[in-house]
């Protein structure tokens, strides 16, 4: 029967869109940070763009660099076949672990499990150790080899003596742990290899183990001070050297909060404040400038180097330029904790440091700065130094500063040519954190990450309509540009498209409904959400939330629960037009609890 058309309650209906999104997160501790509150701002609000216009940004950027649909001379990703697929690091072709690890987490954030699913595959066939072309002499166990060929078999390189190169590059392996994590945590966790937080599981456990070393081997965080190492070798002595912007408090204090094995979860705690501690080590080192200019790399206790073999040595380089954004994702995710090692009040201060010493430069930046703020090159950071700079603006005090930021950040252009990967890897992440779509998903109760339909129905669930008719096939539009959405073509008025399980799930745990809605191929669908305890539709269908999608364009929204109704179980979950009128068909896509 067709759900029964009434006025909407007034009380507690809500139109949520991306910026306003609620992440369900542990309740251990009070924070003013966006990982307990779950309200990740939309910044882009304060230099007048509209939510659908940051969302159309975002797919733009996002189909340009990482779908196989971009423009040749800006795409970097690439499919092997129809279950694989790799980032090329474009100037010296090659596939790296950093680009790797850095497009699973704009997957993640972007809900494209299908891509997440081929990077993944490829990373774990090819750059893994041990894999399916090496063995890795024994060394570096369930670590990825910092890059391999572009070229099948996607083999290793060899060093110029001709010793096989297998050494990691530790932010990749940070980013895969992380990345893994959180897609257990958004997505529950599938079979094999897509067992998502196992695979997060081995991996942490083998960034901090440092038993059966290798002779030349060392665990990528230093034991001693909880550091992250430039390269886990003596080799040249990189086990000595730290590399500013690997260190990642804002993930490791992530991984004190989700990370399977409970017992390592007090070291990342500690680790957390170890990296923290350390930024300050190295500013002090610096000389206290006030101008927040971190180097590439330092000593183990913050010092100078006196050496060029780690990034740009102590000049701030293309690593650094990643170093402030680490600080401001830091402090925006978890300020005010009151568990454990905080972030510090130093970092906001940072960053306005920073900020406001490069806004005067900030039409012509150089690539290269000396820690005393003279310049050290004569060529241009592009794009990804820009948003690694303006996402920083997340944290920024001084308003005008960062609306000159965010503008800065939306008027830079897809980077083209040789140069594209690096900077286009940072360019997308730099955009997610101002756009508001860069967020910890932490893992919860074993129902908070249910997949109800991603490229096909989740097993149990079946979809249906309430008039009209429904096509769970559709090949466009399908978000992300591949796969598959679910289409309703209303018949009439007020018909709906409704997903339901073979038995109706327990609510406890669950925080949200999450779900892509394309408002088809004009004007805006009104459209409202709502779920029935029942799996027949029989029940209470609860408070009904107004959701308006325009056409023509993917929209995320993320409604808690206690928006509709709390019900005790999830029953039906219907998508209703409301206006009234026929509209023409709309589609969703990417339909999860969590």
């Amino acid at each position: 029967m067709r759900l029964l058309h009434r006025v909407l309650a007034p009380a507690l209906t809500l139109l949520l869109a991306m910026a306003g999104a609620l992440v369900a997160t542990p309740a251990q501790a009070a924070s003013t940070g966006a990982a307990f509150t779950g309200t990740y701002e939309n910044f882009f609000q304060h230099i007048g763009k509209s939510q659908a216009e940051v969302d159309q940004k975002v797919q733009d950027l996002y189909t340009a660099i990482y779908t196989e649909n971009g423009p040749a001379d800006q795409r970097i990703y690439y499919p092997v076949g129809s279950d694989m697929a790799y980032i090329q690091a474009t100037y010296e072709q090659d596939v790296r672990s950093e680009g790797m690890s850095y497009a699973m987490m704009v997957a993640l954030q972007l809900g494209d499990r299908g891509r997440f699913d081929k990077l993944w595959k490829f990373a774990k066939t090819y750059m893994q150790c041990p894999n399916v072309n090496t063995d890795c002499g024994g060394r570096y166990d369930r670590l990825f080899i910092w890059h391999v060929d572009d070229v099948a078999p996607y083999r290793h390189f060899s060093l110029p003596g001709g010793e096989p190169e297998y050494t990691p590059a530790p932010d990749g392996d940070v980013y895969f742990a992380t990345a893994l994590l959180m897609a257990s945590a958004r997505w529950g966790d599938g079979a094999g290899i897509f067992d998502y937080g196992s695979e997060a599981a081995f991996i942490l456990d083998e960034l901090k183990d440092t038993t059966d070393l290798q002779p030349g081997e060392l665990s990528i965080f230093n034991p001693d001070n909880k550091l992250v190492r430039f390269i886990p070798t003596w080799v040249e002595g990189s086990g000595s050297l730290v590399d500013t912007s690997y260190q990642l408090p804002g993930f490791y204090e992530y991984w004190s909060r989700n990370d399977p094995t409970t017992a390592n979860r007090a070291y990342w705690n500690e680790a957390a404040g170890a990296a923290r501690g350390y930024w300050r080590d190295v500013l002090d080192k610096a000389g206290n400038r006030g101008n927040g200019i971190f180097p590439d790399c330092t000593k183990q206790d913050g010092g100078p180097l006196d050496q060029y073999s780690c990034a740009s040595g102590y000049k701030h380089g293309s690593d650094g330029w990643r170093t402030i954004q680490n600080v401001a994702f830091d402090h925006y995710w978890y300020a005010g904790d009151t568990d454990g090692h905080a972030p510090l009040a130093e970092q906001r201060a940072w960053v306005d440091q920073l900020l406001g010493f490069m806004r005067p430069r900030r039409a012509s930046m150089q690539g290269e700065w000396y820690v005393d703020g003279t310049p050290a090159s004569d060529w241009s950071g592009g794009a990804g130094q820009a948003l690694m700079y303006a996402s920083a603006a997340t944290v920024a005090s001084d308003s005008a500063t960062r609306d000159d930021f965010l503008r800065l950040a939306w008027d830079q252009p897809v980077t083209t040519g040789e140069w594209r990967y690096y900077h286009s890897s940072l360019h997308m992440l730099g955009f997610l954190h101002l756009a508001g779509k860069y967020r910890a998903y932490d893992i919860g109760a074993p129902s908070t990450a249910t997949s109800v339909y991603a490229d096909s129905l989740a097993p149990g669930w079946r979809a249906g309509s309430f008039g009209g008719s429904v096509d769970t096939a559709v090949s466009a539009p399908a978000y992300g540009g591949s796969g598959t959405s679910v289409g309703l073509t209303p018949g009439g008025p007020w018909d709906a498209v409704t997903f339901a399980p073979a038995t109706a799930l327990p609510a406890a745990g669950i925080g949200n409904v999450v779900l892509r809605v394309h408002g088809g191929s004009s004007g805006t669908r009104q459209l409202q959400l709502m779920v029935n305890p029942a799996t027949d539709g029989s029940g209470d269908w609860g408070t009904r939330v107004p959701l308006d999608a325009p056409a023509g364009t993917w929209t995320e929204f993320r409604v808690p629960l206690a928006n509709l109704g709390n019900p005790a179980t999830i029953g039906t979950i219907a998508l209703q037009d409301r206006s009234g009128q026929t509209p023409p068909t709309f589609y969703v896509d990417d339909v999860r609890l969590g």
